[in-house]
């Protein structure tokens, strides 16, 4: 006595599905057969001598018809697409686009940067979704949101309660707000979400970084492997069937390529005919087996599709590629007079990049930004923003009023002009002229401007309060006996305090007034100076 199965299935979570092979048995026949169809071309191309294919010519036919005729293979591709798209329950990805290379998401300067987002390939008409990526930070405590909501495809927000990864069942916001805390290595991470079902699509993002988040965004966050699936298990990544089908395509079309090379045994018949002048040659298909092809004169060929080229070999006066889509160029030097991008991302292998797009270019070096965009330069180093250098107009002026701003932003502590010693490349500068904030100053140093080095004031010098009939300061040099005096005095240079090394004096009108021997009242008694103070050198 024996017992037979027939259509032996597991698969995951608790629906009965109708029966289907899996995916990797599908992988295996499609390679059984591509490797099927190498070799017959293989025979053909390597022993089509007359006699050999004659007697081949019914073997092939059959083979071919049997295992690779295009109705064949479109009936194969198409039970390829049905299988991946019924495969709904457990571990199938319901986000389009996803993919297994990292996004790259910056610290926000103001309000919040945004993180990445996927829409999903299908309603959102079950009652449990969980959603699971793998992200770090460049420093570890960084934290990012993340939701799951209508997206402004139509529907509302759902979102009931949710799963966290310990188990713990609790409410949540109906945009699926979830925080996570990110650490510097690879982690992945997973919540469970209790929806209320809807005939609408939903969007997920992941990755959203908000200024006002504590600890302080600094740094960049990575991205990779985001999948949404049916049910309250995390299971690995794995793309949409959508994007798997894009390359079953192509692997169709590919296949369709190689059977309609194949050989049927009426096809051995060509036409060769000679007239004078030209020779023509007809037939669907001309093979040419030998190392060499050589052309004397000149070739013509109106359409070609070459399997290998060696760029070495063309020469030409111009090369019009203005139709040519290149996937990877690699280049030792590329020499032009324009480049035109839509947008360009370079990045090194530790982490420095060039971003290039519509709103300008950020250059990222280690922990520091530098960000050109339509009003000049800003500068962003370990997740706080410093300040920048562009122009700018003032308010209650025209709008064609302005000029040159050096600004300082609400992350940099002070701003300061300074030099290296004559001669010297390696040590530090030698701050000059400095401007520091009143809430934190360095040791000896005061808020406000402070002045390292010699100072010359070639004009007047305005106080607080706008004093009258324009009367200000003027720092001058007063001639007297043959010497001449720094001196702090009025704009008209008419009056003033003159300094020598150990000698004060007054001007008043124009006139020099030493101060040696003059009494300054020090006490008053019932009105009266009691005693006075007599100014001595």
């Amino acid at each position: 006595m024996f017992l037979l199965f027939h259509e032996v299935m597991l698969v995951e979570g608790n629906k009965d599905l109708r029966w289907g092979p899996a995916p990797k048995d599908v992988e295996n026949r499609y390679a059984s057969l591509n490797i099927e169809v190498d070799k017959i071309n293989a025979v053909v191309a390597n022993k089509a001598d007359r006699s050999y294919v004659d007697q081949r010519a019914n073997e092939i036919g059959s083979i071919v018809a049997n295992k690779a005729d295009m109705s064949y293979v479109n009936q194969k591709a198409d039970q390829w697409q049905l299988e991946l798209t019924n495969l709904a329950i457990g571990g199938t990805n319901l986000l389009a686009k996803t993919s297994s290379e990292m996004e790259i998401i910056l610290a926000p300067t103001v309000g919040y940067q945004e993180g990445v987002r996927y829409n999903t390939t299908k309603n959102i008409d079950k009652e449990t979704y969980t959603l699971s990526f793998e992200a770090k930070a460049y420093y570890s405590g960084q934290k990012i949101a993340n939701y799951f909501w209508y997206g402004d495809l139509g529907g509302n927000n759902t979102v009931e309660r949710v799963i966290e990864s310990n188990g713990v069942e609790r409410t949540n916001p109906l945009d699926g707000f979830w925080e996570v805390t990110l650490t510097n290595s690879w982690k992945r991470y997973w919540i469970t979400y209790k929806v209320r079902p809807e005939e609408f699509k939903k969007s997920v993002i992941v990755g959203r970084r908000f200024v006002g988040s504590s600890p302080k965004p600094q740094g960049s966050v990575f991205i990779r492997n985001v999948k949404l699936e049916q049910g309250s298990k995390p299971t690995d990544y794995s793309p949409a069937p959508e994007d798997t089908t894009v390359a079953i395509t192509a692997v169709k079309n590919e296949l369709n390529t190689a059977i309609n090379l194949r050989v049927q045994k009426n096809e051995l018949l060509s036409q060769i005919n000679l007239q004078a002048g030209h020779t023509l040659i007809q037939s669907k298909k001309i093979y040419l087996d030998a190392e060499t092809v050589a052309f004397s004169g000149k070739a013509f060929i109106p359409n070609a599709a070459i399997v290998d080229l060696r760029a070495d070999k063309i020469t030409a006066g111009t090369l019009n590629a203005s139709k040519v889509s290149i996937i990877n160029l690699d280049v030792n030097r590329l020499t032009g007079n324009k480049t035109e991008f839509v947008k360009s991302f370079w990045r090194s292998a530790y982490g420095n990049y060039v971003n290039i797009d519509y709103s300008g270019m950020r250059v990222t070096y280690g922990n520091t930004t530098t960000e050109f965009n339509s009003h000049g330069m800003e500068i962003t180093a370990v997740g706080e923003s410093i300040g920048g250098i562009g122009w700018q107009g003032m308010k209650n002026m025209p709008p064609n009023y302005q000029g040159l701003l050096f600004w300082l932003d609400g992350g940099g502590d002070y701003m300061a002009w300074a030099a290296r010693n004559n001669g010297n490349y390696n040590m530090n500068p030698l701050i000059k002229l400095s401007w520091y904030r009143k809430e934190w100053t360095p040791p000896n140093s005061n808020a406000g401007f402070n002045f390292d080095d010699t100072v010359t004031f070639n004009d007047i010098v305005y106080p607080s309060g706008k004093p009258s009939d324009g009367m200000a300061l003027r720092f001058f040099t007063t001639k007297y006996n043959g010497h001449s005096y720094p001196t702090i005095g009025s704009a008209s240079m008419k009056s003033g305090i003159m300094f020598g090394d150990w000698d004060l004096f007054l001007i008043f009108n124009d006139k020099v007034i030493p101060l040696q021997g003059w009494k300054i009242p020090v006490s008053l008694d019932q009105g009266r100076v009691s005693y006075y103070k007599e100014i001595e050198y």
